[in-house]
């Protein structure tokens, strides 16, 4: 699974999910965690493989992607500050 991650802190951020050909992964669940503080927020990837986590405010979180027919994915540690566009290619 080849992800495109962007967060955002204190903003809307956004995102998109593709295969490795570039094919949009549609419906694939995306999970968001701050382990400090216990927030946990999840949303589905829309048509375009797109996905967006409102207002995340600054700190480390760990994201889990999940879709059928793919493994899933687990990245951890993800500091997120204000103001400061973070872009990840996951595969």
């Amino acid at each position: 699974m080849a992800l495109s991650r962007s967060l955002w802190s204190a903003a809307p951020c956004a995102a998109s999910s593709t295969t490795l050909s570039g094919a949009a992964i549609v419906g694939a669940k995306v999970s968001i965690t701050n382990p400090s503080t216990g927030l946990k927020r999840e949303v589905s990837t829309d048509a375009d493989g797109g996905y967006t986590f409102e207002a995340l405010n600054p700190g480390e979180f760990n994201l889990v992607v999940e879709a059928p027919g793919f493994a899933t994915y687990n990245v951890k540690q993800i500091v997120v500050n204000v103001g400061v566009l973070s872009l990840w290619t996951f595969t």
